[in-house]
């Protein structure tokens, strides 16, 4: 998305990301496991990064309709001032998808270490920051003219929840 070209947004949005998911995730989210999910997010060749890929854990799946048009990025290398930019756009990408998908994979990895199975995991994952698919009609509407209302939705309603489900566990992990 757009905003994993904003290098500020990129920045401030892990530890949003890791809050969000420390409170809510089943069982918090440990240190330990965001330092290595940081780590092997990016390999595509890990086995389980690939099973968290290919099992919707991360947004955009295991290839992003988000990304720019590949005709777009053909056309702007063919002209070489424009390549510089390109390179940085996709360089503050990159960083922007590895810290967006750190936090959901290092819950994935604690879940599955806890003994919960795939589809389990991934639901986790998924829920333990803003699930940005998750939408109803007018709330898909209105996130066209509002912008971030779904994040705003979303994040509102999991914290809710989660403070509903278990009140003393969610404000010590806070």
């Amino acid at each position: 998305s757009a905003t994993r070209l904003n290098p500020a947004w990129t920045i401030s949005n892990m530890p949003r990301d890791e809050q969000s998911a420390a409170g809510i995730a089943e069982e918090g989210l440990g240190r330990q496991n965001l330092a290595r999910a940081m780590n092997e997010v990016a390999n595509l060749n890990n086995p389980q990064t690939r099973a968290f890929f290919e099992g919707g854990g991360a947004f955009g799946g295991l290839i992003s309709a988000e990304r720019p048009s590949r005709d777009i990025l053909a056309a702007s290398r063919r002209a070489p001032i424009l390549n510089y930019p390109v390179k940085v756009a996709e360089t503050v990408e990159a960083i922007g998808a590895r810290t967006e998908n750190a936090v959901r994979f290092a819950v994935y990895k604690q879940a599955l270490e806890q003994g919960l199975t795939h589809e389990a995991a991934i639901f986790q994952a998924r829920n333990a920051t803003v699930d940005f698919a998750k939408m109803g009609t007018l709330t898909g509407v209105l996130n066209q003219v509002i912008p971030f209302l779904n994040a705003r939705v979303q994040g509102v309603s999991n914290i809710l929840a989660s403070a509903e489900k278990d009140p003393t566990r969610f404000v010590k992990r806070q």
